[in-house]
This record gives C-alpha cells, structure tokens and sequence, in this order.
C-alpha cells in the first residue's frame, strides 16, 4: 500500500509506518508530559513546609548526640545517633564506635558541652533529600585542666528520607562535612 504525494510520486509503505510510529510516539510523550505535570508549585511547597521542621529537629538531635558528651555516655548516645543515621555517615560512626571511640574518651576524661549558636538552616535538594547546616561552639574540658577549650563548627549534614510512606518521613544523616572548625 503506497501513498501518492502531491507532486505524484508514490511513498513507501515503510516510510508511513516509521512515520506514524514517530507521530505516535511523540503523541504519547506529549501525553506523559502534560499528565506529568499535575504537581503544581503550591503542593510543592506545602510538602517542603511540612517537611522542613522534621529535616531542622533532625539535624539539631544529631549535632548534640554527636557533639554534647560526657566521660561514659559515647556508648549511650550512639544507639540513639545510630537509630537517626543511615548510610555513608552510619558505617563511618559504626567503625568509630568499633575502633574504641568510647573509651577513647573516658580515658581522655573530658567533657563536651555543644551549643548551637545558628541554624539549622536547612534546604531541599529533592523530596528524599536534604542539607542542613548548623554552627556550633563546643566548649571541652579535660579533667585536671585550667581552661577550657571552644571550638567552632560550621557543620553541614545531608539527610535522607529512609521512609516510603509519603505521609510519615523518617529523616536520617546520610552524610557529615565539617566545613569550617577553629579553636581558641
């Protein structure tokens, strides 16, 4: 079956099948696109609301589970780190804790006392992901020593959306970057 143009001359049938096939095909695209676009920005927005003050309290929860601590209370605190942790940043904290973190610490005999000072100021990089970056003073104290230390953190955690129901998002550090740290 040949098709004729309207200078006379006839099309192959191949041709027309590649052709309506293409036309097809962009017509599905066409389709998908357009139904694809059904999220608008409002709902955009309402769900990042809605999620910004679980990603901030998650952050704030693991700076001072990470940062606050007393002789003895690494082991404590780390199922409580562990339980908010996943990925990258979970196994780094794991082979810490394994590595003798804890007594690490007892042994140095110093306490840490964090204060956050800014932040959590936290973004989206898409639905299942976000960054906070918090800035910290913590102030240590080594047992026998005059003076106290304080250092300044400005800390930037990336977390992960470990839950699939949309409803109930479950926020965990995926990832710690120190970005800036000096002491005094």
């Amino acid at each position: 079956m040949n098709e004729e143009t309207p200078g006379g001359r006839e099309l192959p049938r191949a041709w027309i099948l590649v052709t309506a096939g293409l036309v097809a095909a962009a017509a599905a695209f066409a389709y998908l696109w357009v139904s694809d676009r059904g999220t608008n920005t409002t709902e955009i927005n309402s769900f990042l609301q809605r999620n910004l003050g679980g990603v901030s309290e998650r952050a704030h929860t693991a700076t001072e589970l990470l940062m606050d601590y007393t002789t003895g209370t690494v082991e404590e605190r780390s199922d409580s780190l562990l339980a908010v942790s996943t990925g990258e940043f979970r196994e780094q904290y794991e082979t810490l804790l394994e590595g003798g973190l804890g007594e690490a610490l007892t042994e140095a005999d110093t306490v840490a006392r964090a204060r956050i000072v800014d932040g959590p100021e936290s973004s989206f990089v898409s639905s299942d992901e976000a960054v906070s970056v918090v800035r910290v003073i913590q102030t240590t104290k080594r047992r026998g020593s005059p003076l106290p230390r304080r250092i300044y953190y400005v800390l930037r955690f990336t977390l992960t959306n470990a839950s699939a129901d949309e409803e109930s998002p479950d926020w965990r550090v995926s990832e710690l970057k120190i970005l800036s740290q000096q002491s005094t």
